[in-house]
């Protein structure tokens, strides 16, 4: 018989959500309104005791069910008893107590403070904001759920078993993710950012004429076919050859001259990021070797839109993601060497759903295909205990393309050669055993590619540099006096730095311990690799980029962390406190990819995204590397982060440290405490920085955003999918939209002017806590109506009085104007609001 402890367990967590969730709706509506009253004495005049009961009994409702419905399939699946496995799901809603906590710290935050600056301005963020908090009470429940349901179901012991398929899943799934995430339109032809657009033109330039001329790429789509393509690779064969007979004379006429010849720099400038080369072509500054990675895609995508007669770019953005499917791949495989597949997969899909690796997912950067090939060939060279000598070819081969990527990862390839070279010298008895086989299986692509690369620049701009291209656009490409700040700026940057986008990769550092003591092997490959790649990205003399916010210059590198980060998540397993400060900083990212991939505008500047967060100035916290200087209140920053970062990874250490090699039997409510102490911790570093002197928030916060003012000193604002156009929304075909109406005095009703499309529609209004009403409209419009209003919330403080209603409006009938012939709009629409 189920116990009652369990059913009331699930009640009372399910009831403390639940008035959770309506005090975090009344805070929403308290910081509309600038009356300036108390916490306090606003939620006593507005409290509405019987919708608050109402409200709970059915999340209490909800909550038993779910409890109900999950015993109920893992009884019928594994045969257990029923109330055995309804104690255990049970347990898991206990992790319910962490939104509840982080509410209350939002309401602590009000009561010390109700006008902004408020008195802990991040726990409104964290508690209100965007989907930080729901991600993360998912994810905790999930865990909770799951860890639960393992000893008494007999499924633990399978998990880092040997699974069939797993290949084909990874990709699968990854796949689905990336195609999720992308915005629609990026598959429109020549939609892009930064230097994708660039990518995509050298790739049309070479399917259509051999060359990189971009020149050669106007047209291109209607002539480009592959037999043209193919009937051009005979021209590229006799012009490398025709090209390495030049650079042959000119080495041998400078060898008779008791010189070594390097090449004199003959291009010229065309504009900030194009050179005209030597035979007069324009070219990218840009190395090759995305646009020659893209040329098959390009050439599917020639065939597509002829047959469908549209102008898109699915076959480009599909490669693309199964690129980033194939690296997720490898994040598996790699990490499941060092921590079982349950731990390699989870790391490697909290790094998936997270930028940079997300965003870029479907942008075209050298970043994302260089960490494929890097990843492999560490795999292939340094993790196989005997690597074969069609590992060694392929892995060459991956390190030989890398610099056509771009220059930077010259550096990183070249040490994961020497290191993997160092594998196939053996010492035994005093004798050196060479490989000569593997050792020239794996010289050969790179001697062959770097002598290429010289060629090209050879051929281009006249002169042997590696950085010809660079310096015949009068750029610069590398400044090691820079790189102090440049590895600051990538890691804590409030534009760019790692651990602000993707707090998960912490973990990395508190990992490398585990990773020392027991793959001891891969831990100095390990940091050199790491390292060789660091410096030279960090001494980049404009390390931001123009549009590489999000840590973009430090993806290639990040797939290399999974493997620390994965020893971590396999000791949380066991250890709830671990797990529930992993889930925070997972959630946190995860947040952030949400954020990105609904509103693209931030991808230019974080700025932009820093604009759009209402109860704090995240520039409070977040030291910004690209000032006139760094000093004072910046550096004060970063003095907090470095604090706050020490802290953490101090903490991890310990909890790793005293960690036994059971499951814990408290699991749970240390999966609660570490999430919620944690958070608890962040808020209050936080409190304290934005309160040094200085560092004052601004007086003007928050604005919020799709908000019009009416008549009288009125405004509304909108919360749905479609935002405001001109004077009105269009609310979403089969869905709704709800409306905040802010004024110094009571309205009595509201008139609303709508119109429903080409065809006739079923509308429903309602004021929120009031009885819906439906109406049928005819086709087009205007239909004019009045709503009445009486439910709304009243102010009264020291700034006067204020009245904050909220209604409803859903559309029943859908229809899309592109499918109309009425523009070319493809959203599926419903019936447009408009209030005069």
């Amino acid at each position: 018989m189920i116990s009652l402890r369990s059913v009331s367990t699930v009640a009372l967590c399910s009831a403390l959500l639940s008035g959770s969730i309506q005090i975090q709706d009344f805070l929403k509506i308290f910081l509309r309104q600038d009356s300036g009253e108390s916490l306090i004495s606003a939620a006593m005049r507005n409290l509405r005791l019987w919708e608050i009961l109402s409200e709970m009994f059915w999340w209490v409702l909800v909550g038993i069910t779910l409890a109900g419905i999950v015993t109920a399939l893992i009884t019928w699946g594994f045969r257990r008893a029923f109330p055995e496995i309804f104690a255990s799901v049970a347990r898991a809603f206990l992790v319910l107590f962490v939104p509840v906590i982080t509410t209350g710290t939002a309401l602590l935050s009000l009561l010390i403070a109700p006008v902004f600056p408020y008195g802990m301005n991040l726990a409104l963020t964290l508690a209100l904001e965007g989907h930080f908090q729901v991600l993360l009470t998912v994810s905790l429940f999930v865990v909770a759920l799951t860890h639960n349901l393992f000893p008494v179901t007999g499924t633990w012991h399978r998990m880092n078993t040997k699974h069939r398929g797993i290949t084909t899943a990874v990709i699968l799934v990854a796949m689905l993710l990336f195609i999720l995430a992308t915005p629609a339109r990026f598959y429109q032809e020549s939609v892009g950012q930064g230097n994708m657009f660039k990518y995509v033109r050298m790739a049309a330039a070479f399917s259509a004429s051999g060359s990189l001329d971009i020149r050669q790429a106007e047209g291109a789509s209607e002539r480009i076919t592959i037999s043209s393509f193919l009937q051009l690779l005979p021209s590229v064969t006799s012009t490398y050859i025709r090209e390495s007979g030049r650079l042959l004379r000119g080495i041998l006429g400078a060898a008779t001259e008791g010189k070594v010849y390097t090449g004199e720099l003959r291009a010229s400038r065309s504009n900030r990021s194009i050179f005209r080369s030597v035979g007069g072509g324009n070219y990218y500054i840009n190395a090759p070797g995305p646009g020659l990675l893209l040329v098959p895609a390009y050439i599917v995508d020639r065939y597509l839109n002829r047959w469908l007669d549209t102008r898109q770019q699915l076959a480009i953005i599909f490669f693309w993601h199964f690129l980033s499917a194939l690296l997720v791949l490898e994040m598996v495989l790699v990490s499941k060497k060092l921590a079982g597949l349950s731990a390699a997969a989870t790391t490697a899909f909290s790094a998936a759903a997270s930028v940079p690796i997300l965003f870029y997912s479907f942008q075209i950067y050298p970043e994302l295909p260089a960490a494929l090939f890097l990843l492999f060939a560490f795999r292939k060279l340094i993790m196989d205990p005997l690597p074969s000598t069609v590992g060694v070819l392929t892995a060459s081969m991956a390190l030989a393309f890398l610099p056509w990527l771009h220059q930077k990862y010259s550096v990183t390839a070249a040490v994961l050669a020497l290191y993997a070279s160092s594998r196939f010298l053996k010492r035994t008895t005093g004798r050196i055993q060479i490989q000569i086989s593997k050792l020239l299986v794996l010289s050969l692509p790179l001697s062959l590619s770097a002598y290429s690369i010289f060629l090209y620049n050879h051929a281009l701009t006249g002169s042997l540099s590696p950085r010809a291209t660079f310096e015949a656009a009068a750029r610069s490409s590398f400044e090691p006096m820079n790189a102090l700040s440049g590895l600051g700026g990538l890691l804590f940057d409030q534009d760019n730095g790692l651990f602000v986008f993707a707090p998960i990769y912490l973990l990395a550092i508190v990992g490398l311990q585990l990773l020392r003591s027991e793959q001891r092997r891969l831990y100095h490959p390990f940091l050199l690799m790491l390292a060789s790649y660091l410096v030279v990205i960090a001494s980049f003399p404009y390390w931001p980029g123009a549009v590489s916010t999000m840590a973009r210059y430090i993806l290639s590198i990040l797939p290399f962390l999974t493997l620390p980060i994965a020893m971590v998540v396999r000791r949380s397993f066991r250890d709830g406190a671990l797990a529930g400060i992993t889930l925070v900083l997972a959630a946190a990212g995860w947040a952030y990819s949400l954020s990105f991939v609904k509103d693209l505008v931030p991808s230019y500047g974080a700025n932009l995204l820093w604009s759009r967060v209402l109860y704090s100035d995240p520039n409070q916290y977040l030291p910004d590397f690209l000032g006139a200087s760094f000093t004072g209140v910046e550096t004060f920053k970063l003095g907090a982060w470095l604090l706050g970062v020490s802290l953490l990874i101090l903490f991890l250490r310990w909890r790793l440290l005293k960690q036994k090699d059971t499951l814990y039997t408290r699991f749970v409510p240390r999966l609660a405490t570490g999430a919620s102490g944690f958070l608890l911790t962040v808020t209050f570093l936080a409190a304290i920085l934005e309160h040094v002197p200085t560092n004052a928030s601004a007086a003007d916060k928050p604005t919020f955003r799709e908000t019009i003012p009416l008549l009288g000193r009125r405004e509304i604002s909108v919360y749905g999918i479609h935002g405001f156009e001109r004077d009105g929304v269009w609310i979403p075909g089969g869905g709704e939209s709800h409306f905040l109406i802010l004024s110094p005095n009571s309205l009595p009703n509201l008139p609303l002017v709508m119109h429903s499309g080409p065809k006739n529609n079923v509308v429903e209004l309602k004021e929120e806590g009031g009885n819906p009403l439906r109406l049928t409209l005819s086709a087009g419009g205007p239909h004019h109506f009045t709503l009445s209003l009486g439910k709304g919330r009243r102010f009264i403080g020291p700034r006067g009085e204020r009245f904050v209603y909220r209604i409803y409006v859903r559309s029943h009938g859908s229809f899309i104007p592109a499918d109309h012939g009425m523009s070319h709009d493809g959203r599926r629409l419903g019936v447009f609001v408009s209030f005069p």
